[in-house]
């Protein structure tokens, strides 16, 4: 009985840390049709580049269009911070950061949601852009 509590009581420690990681989803879907779906999940999110640009509309100069990107920010657990349109820009910029892209134009958000597996969810859409000179 005492070795079945142990083993318990490990189980529920270790789905209790699983738990506690935000996930971030993303889809890039380039001109030329390729579709690219990334998944990473850490225990904080990181850095993004600041010198990318977040844009709800479209810039006034010149661009060449890289990629249309969606990102979703999940809360797995009761003891997660929740998304929040920070967190869901650093997943915009990171995703563009790898398109060497300069700017995230025509940036949506969605409203925040609850899934089956998350307790809360945010998206958003925009399009990877580099400017011309």
């Amino acid at each position: 009985m005492q070795r079945f509590t142990v083993q318990f009581a490990t189980g529920l420690m270790l789905c209790g840390l699983a738990a506690c990681t935000t996930q971030n989803y993303s889809v890039v879907n380039t001109p030329d049709g390729r579709v690219k779906t990334t998944e990473s999940t850490s225990l904080t999110d990181t850095a993004a580049p600041s010198s990318i640009a977040i844009v709800r509309g479209r810039p006034d100069r010149p661009f060449e269009k890289l990629a249309n990107l969606s990102v979703t920010v999940s809360k797995s657990s009761a003891f997660d911070n929740g998304p929040t349109r920070a967190s869901v820009d650093r997943q915009l910029r990171a995703e563009a950061a790898k398109l060497k892209a300069d700017a995230v134009i025509d940036v949506a958000y969605g409203p925040p949601r609850k899934s089956v597996l998350t307790w809360t969810k945010l998206e958003a859409t925009g399009t990877a852009v580099r400017y011309r000179d």
